[in-house]
């Protein structure tokens, strides 16, 4: 894979129609390839289908699905629907538009993607490939729109789409359009007219923009879908979303009064922020599918969702951005169905397998604490933090202390952001430390722990987070650590997912935390020390660069540098002294190091035991302990248990 478009999954057999819009001047689709280009593009092959198990998908069988898809679910062993998918499916299926509130793992992207791709099947059946589809000048149309939050989540949705696509008697073509790649080369595929197209907001407005082409074209499509649809205010995607519903509206512009007014515009003046371009001359589009989906849509989205929209709505404007959503979203079906299969709390949606408890601690003793868990209770886990200069300030730390730990927040590079990812999946007892990016609707496998490092600031925020685990059926573990100063913060969370009083306190061994604090001090050390050597060796790299880009000589003695012997000998004194004072600070660093090797290499011996008469004590098992490998952490004192079990046994 070369970047985060998966070319080779958008084959390039549209050969039949010939591009039919510019999306830039940019980039045009009749320009000749570059070399790069030509090394970029898929190789055209015979499609080979996959072999397909014998498994019994029996409960499938009433929604009448293509054979196609129902191969693909035996290939993924999909044996039954979920409880989202068994609801959702026969409205689906029948063209209604759905609403639809599921718990965070429950399957809401097949609730969605199988009719889109029934639809596709049916459609190729019925039309012979040699004739021209409904998009502007012949072109194909457009199938579906996929309209999520975030990159991360656009790209896990393709993928799932593309496994469920496997059977399809044609290539299906999904196209991810996302933020942090090449635009020049979206451009240039997009104008392939793929089948589905999964989108953030942001990226796919700057290239809607301007291209009357372009909008007429995806005012062909016949399924619109928004997906995790609250975080799209959270994440700034509300305005582009807002635009994109206006450019592909069916209705005249004098009914769109309720979108977003241009820049500076009074109320009563006409919106001139988007215009959807002329229909004169362009078939009729056809009718078109919506699905608006989330986790917490609360109860009274819910009820306002099955008010009947009509043109008098726009009197009075919600403060609520879903009522707001809602309002903009143009449902052909005027009597929408509204499915929530959430276990409701107070307006969120909690999986029945998750387990939530909390710690009570010291701010100064949260990183112990977390090293105390990661280290006692290893498998897969996310821990998530308020601040991107959070996940900074604990990443290394955590590195220095031999852990398997990966970084995701929204300031990475795409593919940074993507490989962390990859490891992450692909590491049993991988730890992701993440920000709020990371936090909706990403289908990390296996996930067995999310630690909320810091008390989350809004009940939407904890439900999504805590939604990273306890997934498809398994349990998880949702823990808060809870600072003196976050007490507050966090009985407001409790008031507002109606937990009434405390959640369960996790039992932690205080006495292995305060043997662990040494390790974690040598490393708060030596990140702290590392990080200021780096910042200034950064800053120093930037003075030269400026005073190169100027044309000018920079006087050594700024930052500290220079050359021996020139200029005045109190400079000359001042830079030896700087020297040697580096020179301290690097000896001391590699001390710590040494004494943190040393830590790590030795085992921690539980209370009640002794080192030095390990028979002795209460502990009957410990030389057993001492002489497993199993543990290289420096723990080979204390007896493993999963972290499940830990609960398990506190309860008894």
């Amino acid at each position: 894979m070369r970047g985060f478009i998966h070319l080779d999954d958008f084959n390039e057999a549209k050969a039949g129609h010939a591009p039919t819009f510019q999306l830039s001047s940019k980039s045009s689709p009749e320009t000749p390839a570059t070399e790069e280009e030509k090394k970029d593009a898929p190789v055209q092959q015979t499609r080979t289908l996959p072999t397909v198990p014998d498994v019994d998908i029996g409960a499938w069988l009433d929604f009448d699905l293509k054979a196609p898809i129902l191969d693909a679910l035996r290939i993924l062993g999909f044996t039954k629907p979920t409880p989202i998918q068994a609801k959702a499916l026969p409205l689906g299926l029948a063209r209604r538009d759905i609403i639809g509130a599921a718990a965070t793992g429950s399957g809401k992207t097949l609730a969605y993607g199988i009719p889109i791709l029934q639809h596709l099947i049916r459609t190729w059946k019925n039309t012979p490939k040699t004739t021209a589809g409904s998009g502007p000048s012949g072109s194909p149309a457009l199938a579906g729109l996929i309209l999520t939050p975030t990159r991360e989540l656009a790209t896990q949705v393709k993928d799932h789409m593309v496994a469920l696509a496997q059977c399809t008697p044609q290539p299906t073509h999904i196209l991810p359009i996302v933020g942090g790649m090449s635009i020049q080369k979206q451009e240039r595929v997009l104008s392939r007219h793929p089948h589905i197209i999964v989108a953030t907001p942001g990226r796919l407005w700057e290239l809607m923009e301007g291209n009357d082409s372009f909008l007429l074209y995806l005012r062909t499509l016949s399924f619109l879908v928004i997906d995790e649809a609250d975080r799209m205010f959270e994440t700034g995607h509300f305005r582009e979303l807002t635009s994109i519903l206006k450019a592909i509206s069916r209705r005249s512009v004098s009914d769109g009064g309720d979108f977003p007014k241009a820049k500076g515009a009074k109320d009563g003046e006409a919106n001139l922020e988007v215009t959807p371009p002329s229909t004169q001359g362009a078939p009729k589009p056809p009718r078109r599918q919506t699905f608006v989906f989330s986790a917490t849509l609360g109860k009274d989205f819910l009820s306002s969702a099955k008010e009947k929209k009509g043109k008098g709505s726009g009197s009075k404007v919600s403060d609520d951005p879903m009522k707001q959503l809602l309002r903009k979203v143009e449902f052909d079906d005027s009597n929408r169905q509204i499915v929530d299969v959430t276990v409701q709390g107070a307006g969120g949606a909690k999986a029945s397998t998750l387990i939530e408890r909390r710690v009570d601690c010291i701010q100064t003793d949260k990183e112990i604490l977390l090293y105390y868990f990661l280290l006692r209770f290893p498998c897969r886990t996310l821990v998530f933090v308020n601040s991107i200069d959070a996940a900074r300030r604990i990443l290394p730390s955590l590195q220095l202390l031999q852990l398997p730990v990966f970084g995701l927040h929204g300031q990475m590079q795409q593919r940074a952001r993507l490989r962390s990812l990859e490891r992450f999946r692909d590491h049993d007892n991988a730890i992701l430390i993440a920000t709020d990016v990371a936090a909706r609707g990403l289908d990390i496998p296996e996930v067995e722990h999310v630690i909320h490092y810091q008390v989350p600031r809004s009940k939407g925020t904890y439900v999504h987070r805590s939604g990273r685990t306890a997934r498809a059926g398994h349990e998880g573990l949702s823990t808060i650590f809870c600072g003196a100063e976050e007490v507050k913060a966090y009985k407001a969370l409790m008031g507002v997912l109606g937990k009434g009083g405390n959640i369960p306190e996790f039992p932690v061994d205080r006495g292995l935390v305060t043997s662990l604090r040494e390790r974690v001090v040598l490393a708060r050390k030596i990140n702290a020390a590392e990080h200021k050597e780096s910042k200034a060796k950064h800053e120093e790299d930037w003075m030269r660069k400026q005073a190169e880009a100027m044309d000018i000589i920079l006087d050594e003695s700024m930052i500290g540098g220079g050359s021996k012997g020139k200029g005045k000998k109190g400079w000359v004194e001042e830079e030896e002294g700087d020297e040697a004072n580096a020179g301290k600070q690097l000896r001391k660093v590699a001390q710590w190091k040494s004494q943190l090797q040393a830590l790590m290499g030795s085992s921690v011996i539980p209370r009640g035991a002794s080192a030095k008469y390990p028979t002795s004590g209460h502990v009957r098992d410990l030389p057993a302990r001492l002489m497993l490998e199993g543990n290289k952490s420096g723990l080979r004192g204390h007896k493993q248990v999963s972290i499940m079990e830990a609960v398990r046994q506190a309860e008894r």
